[in-house]
């Protein structure tokens, strides 16, 4: 079949000090065709900021695999944002599937107001190519938070999207956003 994207699961921590822990598990069929070496992952690192100021943040990249293995990578930039290139230049991948699993931290991603904090974080991504067949989205909060307090919310599709994607809270205390659409 054509390339895409099969399946794409981000898994993010909130650690007490505000910083995320990202892990992102892709996993895709290529043919060649754009996904000759490897892929590339898109960041937006600059945030337009209730006051109107840009605000840099940049993820810290802690590893990235291929399968289980360290993959080369390599980052520029690129417009309002970080380009991960993930794979090595001299190496054409055969057909087939393959799991990218990409880890950073990043912070300065919660909003403080008076009457609560909010994580607003884009998930995935809407720089892709390819068509994502299903995408999961797990949010794990410090401990302590009680759960009829937490709001979900998500969106879904390309750029300024106003499709709704409403999490749910799992037995384990996660919230979890799922899309297959």
């Amino acid at each position: 079949g054509p390339e895409r994207i099969l399946s794409y699961r981000t898994d993010i921590t909130v650690h007490v000090d505000g910083v995320l822990t990202v892990r992102e598990t892709i996993r895709v069929h290529a043919t060649g065709h754009k996904i000759k070496r490897g892929i590339y992952r898109d960041f937006v690192i600059r945030y337009k900021e209730i006051l109107g100021l840009s605000s840099l943040r940049r993820p810290e990249i802690v590893s990235v695999l291929r399968d289980g293995r360290p993959e080369p990578h390599h980052t520029t930039k690129e417009g309002l944002g970080l380009r991960l290139y993930v794979g090595k230049p001299s190496v054409l991948l055969p057909t087939g599937e393959y799991v990218y699993t990409l880890t950073y931290r990043q912070d300065r991603m919660l909003g403080h107001f008076d009457d609560h904090d909010e994580l607003y974080f884009n998930a995935i991504g809407t720089e892709w190519d390819f068509t994502i067949d299903e995408a999961i989205v797990t949010v794990t909060l410090p401990d302590g938070i009680p759960v009829d307090g937490i709001k979900t919310e998500g969106f879904l599709g390309k750029r300024g999207s106003k499709a709704f994607c409403l999490g749910v809270v799992d037995d384990q205390g996660r919230i979890v956003f799922t899309a297959n659409r």
